[in-house]
């Protein structure tokens, strides 16, 4: 497993700017390999089932279509203030 795959896991990075609230997309094959770990963050966290809500290509393949799937799934970086 890759390094950047690990820094994944560790809890400090979760809490800047939102955390994992802030994940939106990601390759189905890496949602797949950290479906674990983000289970029980998102468990710890009060979002049980989120990682279902995080959109991959098989989902959307432009910006429209992932915006579609977090109003579809009720994801909850939109209920967050933009980061710029």
């Amino acid at each position: 497993m890759r390094n950047e795959v690990f820094y994944f896991g560790r809890f400090s990075w979760w809490w800047a700017e939102g955390g994992l609230r802030r994940i939106t997309w990601m390759p189905k094959s890496l949602k797949e390999e950290l479906r674990e770990m983000l289970e029980r963050r998102d468990q710890e966290e009060g979002l049980d089932g989120f990682v279902d809500k995080i959109c991959d290509e098989t989902m959307a393949t432009t910006e429209e279509e992932v915006l579609a799937h977090l109003e579809k799934v009720s994801h909850p970086v939109l209920e967050m203030k933009p980061m710029f």
